[in-house]
This record gives structure tokens, sequence and C-alpha cells, in this order.
């Protein structure tokens, strides 16, 4: 399954400097294809609200 997510969408994901950042150390550690996928997945867990950021970090995490 290939998922094509838009810098711009993932950007809009990420409010936060510090996620952007994670985003980037999890593409570089784990391969863009399976953070875009699971990032795409987890948003869908958290109904696309990152103001509980730790657990979205831990879910993201946990996924990988």
């Amino acid at each position: 399954m290939e998922s094509e997510i838009s810098n711009n969408d993932l950007r809009e994901k990420f409010t936060e400097d510090w996620q952007w950042e994670k985003y980037h150390e999890w593409v570089h550690r784990y391969g863009k294809e399976l953070i875009d996928r699971v990032v795409f997945e987890v948003n869908h867990l958290v109904d696309d609200h990152l103001e509980e950021n730790e657990i979205y970090e831990r879910e993201i995490e946990d996924c990988i």
C-alpha cells in the first residue's frame, strides 16, 4: 500500500516545530514511506487532534 502525502499536508499535521523535527528524525531512521503511512494511520486514531502531543508521539513510536 503506497500513500502519497505531500509535505504541505504533513506540515499542517505537525503544528509545532519540535513535531516537524521529530518527523524528520523518524524518516531518517525508518524511511519516508513507513513513517508517512504511520502518521496517516495515527492521525485517524487520534482524530487529527495534536493537542495531546505526548500521546500522539507515543502512538507513532508504538506503530513504528
